[in-house]
């Protein structure tokens, strides 16, 4: 069954203009913890992040900037809140 939403609500949880309230982290609040791992070494976990310029994309931090997914380029523009990434689905028996 599929779940319907009014449009107004449709059109507000696609807008990247401005990230959702509830679980995103004000980098002026917090930043994710680095992790020590033989995978992810001196980074943290992949987060979604959102910079007002650039709209929402996953990102890692090394502890002085954030780099985009899928690249690992270094991100030029203010990232100014981040939410760790969902869990994936679990399937069903």
């Amino acid at each position: 069954m599929t779940e319907k939403r009014a449009p107004e609500e449709r059109e507000r949880r696609s807008d990247s203009s401005q990230p959702a309230t509830g679980g995103w982290v004000a980098c002026s609040e917090r930043m994710p913890d680095i992790e020590h791992t033989e995978e992810n070494d001196g980074c943290s976990k992949w987060v979604l992040v959102f910079a007002p310029a650039r709209g929402r994309d996953m990102a890692f931090w090394d502890g002085t900037r954030w780099y985009w997914g899928g690249g690992g380029y270094a991100i030029q523009s203010e990232v100014t809140h981040w939410i760790d990434m969902p869990s994936p689905p679990r399937s069903e028996p």
